[in-house]
């Protein structure tokens, strides 16, 4: 996390560092313009044209004082200047006026402090740029030139101020023509820096820059963003079936296709070796929904080599869809939310478009309205949970979502119905008590730490207990990890004497952990896990509910 936030850290740290040394210069010509002031009144003092001593000590402390306010504030511009353009605007005619002021305000030494412009000239080409420079170069020019025209008798003094102009125009258009130079060679990093070398559109690592500033100032500002994730569905046997060069022109049709249907103001993403991300910003989940479905239907529409060769004859993409709510508190949880949207896509039906709808919300939804208070303490458990594991979180969320698509699947009653999916959503609440260690552990765990980790339904029906009006939820989770032969815990109870809906959860629980990454397993695919559920039938979980369960997921991916 800590790269993706310290995004641009180069650029921004040069950027302020010149800024810091473009102040300074000012600041130093600015006591440069009042060494002419002193050395007047100086050389009027010598001349005893000052009443006395004091008067002249005064003079200078007054002198002193203007300088400093001046300073101040020109500091406080400086800064503001930045956020009001309009600000440079006022600070050149400004400089411009004090250095005339003060070359010309003692003739004596006018002439050796003529160079002043030259620290105009300098700042702002390096500021702003060539152009401006030049132009800098032609008004200071003009300013010490005009006086020596009307001095005709000066011909020397003609000659030297002639030269200090050439001199301004060469170092303006030089210093212009380089800094010029540096930029273009800057965006030409950056571009190969944020560019990906194959589809040509911005790349993973500029993703989470992006990402990052989006969500800030949506944040801040209170405006809608949402975020698209792309899946093209079967890409691997495509590439197996037809080599990587192949595959490597799928992705550059994908690509173009989805340009042609996206928004001008939308940025496209390579995510990852298959995946794209669409940040959309100002834009509601309903918007990004519409729009997610339109490059579904031109992807599916799209005719293109080999395709017939694929598992559902056409070409299709999965997309997952979340949007920013006061409940997202990073970037990392928007991306999150999104990439559950895009697994539920994927692997429930492929060529499809899901929006990330947390299970907290159904779970409201479906409860009793008057419970707010035992509402609010159940998700401040989850929460809890979330913090300390977020792999149990995600968990939830997807055995949840698996729950409510099995029940109407089979067709289950609504009260069924419900008792199933809370039970989905408590079923880990004992985690909360669990070591932390243990939970996030990426070793084989020790007899000591698996006893633990097995005292979950037990901690977790513990807590249900004191929630009013879910203690018909307490036998599905305390029996979701019974194992049909009667190998499980925390009772070893075997076949119909577990209930009915913990044999269904059982199955969905583990199917979820088996396609799900966690440090200590392989992730399977979606056709391994339920291979292995088929394999497990009779011995771990109830051969009904699996075949249903197998059946249901087969027929969402056709």
């Amino acid at each position: 996390m800590k790269s993706h936030t310290q995004v641009n850290t180069y650029k921004d740290t040069k950027e302020l560092n010149l800024r810091n040394m473009l102040f300074l210069l000012k600041i130093f010509s600015l006591f440069f313009a009042a060494m002419p002031f002193f050395e007047h009144y100086a050389t009027n003092f010598a001349n005893e044209k000052f009443f006395d001593y004091a008067h002249g000590l005064a003079l200078n402390i007054i002198a002193i004082t203007i300088i400093g306010i001046v300073m101040l504030l020109w500091t406080v511009l400086d800064k503001a200047k930045y956020k009001y353009q309009y600000i440079n605007c006022m600070e050149i005619p400004l400089l411009f006026f004090i250095f005339t002021l003060a070359i010309y305000s003692n003739n004596s030494c006018g002439n050796a402090y003529k160079f002043l412009y030259l620290i105009i000239i300098i700042t702002y080409t390096i500021e702003i740029g060539g152009n401006c420079g030049l132009f800098l170069a032609v008004i200071s020019s003009c300013l010490i030139l005009i006086p020596s025209v009307l001095n005709i008798d000066n011909v020397q003094s003609f000659d030297a101020n002639l030269a200090l102009s050439a001199l301004f125009i060469v170092i303006a258009w030089t210093l212009g023509y380089y800094v010029k130079l540096e930029h273009t060679h800057i965006d030409y990093l950056t571009q190969i820096t944020n560019i990906d070398g194959l589809t040509g559109i911005y790349n993973h690592r500029y993703f989470h820059e992006c990402l990052v500033k989006s969500f800030t100032k949506h944040k801040e500002e209170e405006l809608p963003l949402s975020l698209i994730m792309i899946d093209v569905d079967f890409f691997k046997e495509y590439n197996d079936l037809f080599g990587h060069r192949q595959g490597d022109e799928l992705l550059k049709s994908i690509v173009t296709i989805i340009k042609n249907n996206m928004r001008s103001n939308d940025l496209l993403f390579r995510y990852g070796g298959d995946e794209f991300c669409i940040i959309l910003n100002s834009t509601t989940q309903e918007e990004a929904v519409k729009i997610g479905e339109k490059l579904r239907l031109a992807v599916r529409e799209y005719q293109h080599e080999g395709m017939e060769h694929l598992a559902n004859k056409h070409l299709s993409i999965s997309v997952g869809i979340a949007c920013l709510t006061d409940e997202t508190d990073s970037p990392l949880s928007l991306l999150d939310k999104t990439d559950s949207a895009l697994y539920r896509a994927k692997y429930l039906r492929k060529n499809r478009v899901e929006a990330y709808g947390a299970v907290w919300h159904t779970f409201k939804e479906m409860s009793n309205p008057n419970n707010e208070d035992i509402l609010k303490y159940v998700k401040t458990l989850i929460s809890v949970i979330d913090a300390k594991d977020k792999y149990t979180y995600s968990h939830t969320e997807r055995v949840a979502h698996y729950s409510e698509l099995f029940a109407d699947y089979i067709h289950l009653s609504a009260d069924e119905k419900t008792l199933l999916i809370f039970s989905a959503y408590l079923h880990d609440l004992g985690k909360i008590n669990i070591s932390k260690d243990i939970l996030i552990s990426d070793k084989l765990l020790s007899p000591e730490e698996w006893n633990e980790l097995k005292s979950h339904p037990l901690e977790s029906v513990t807590i249900i207990e004191k929630i009013d009006g879910f203690q018909d939820v307490i036998p599905i989770v305390k029996h979701h990890h019974e194992r049909y032969g009667g190998s499980g815990y925390p009772n070893n109870l075997k076949g119909e004497e577990i209930p009915s809906l913990a044999r269904m959860l059982s199955v969905i629980d583990s199917f979820d952990a088996m396609t799900h990454k966690r440090p200590y397993q392989k992730t399977k695919t979606t056709e391994d896990a339920l291979n292995e559920l088929i394999r497990c039938k009779g011995t771990q979980f109830d051969p009904q509910y699996v075949d249903l369960f197998v059946e249901m997921m087969k027929n969402t991916e056709e």
